[in-house]
């Protein structure tokens, strides 16, 4: 897969699981002891298991080169590369599982 195509793909999976994790902070934060449904359990087990996943997969597939490397960057700075974006992102990804587990767990 060309690199910018794969990078259109990746912004596009980003915005939705931005708009994803909003959504579930604010369903979250008006759940009662009444309102919880076995379901959030499971949208917590995403967030935990499906960015780890996906930063395992993308550097995966960058160091077996199914992905092409961006025009004139070499290997190794590709793979650097996707290292600290996976850093950066996260971040964020740990702040969106931390906020829902503790908005699911309020009583």
């Amino acid at each position: 897969m060309a690199y910018s195509i794969y990078l259109w793909l990746r912004v596009m999976l980003a915005l939705g699981l931005l708009v994803y994790a909003c959504s579930i902070i604010t369903r979250f934060a008006s759940l009662t002891a009444t309102t919880k449904k076995p379901g959030h359990i499971v949208e917590i087990i995403f967030w935990t298991l499906g960015p780890s996943l996906w930063f395992f997969l993308e550097y995966f597939a960058f160091d077996k080169e199914w992905i092409t490397m961006a025009e004139g960057m070499a290997k190794k700075e590709f793979l650097e590369y996707a290292k600290t974006y996976g850093d950066y992102a996260s971040k964020i990804w740990a702040a969106v599982l931390a906020v829902a587990t503790f908005l699911y767990t309020k009583k």
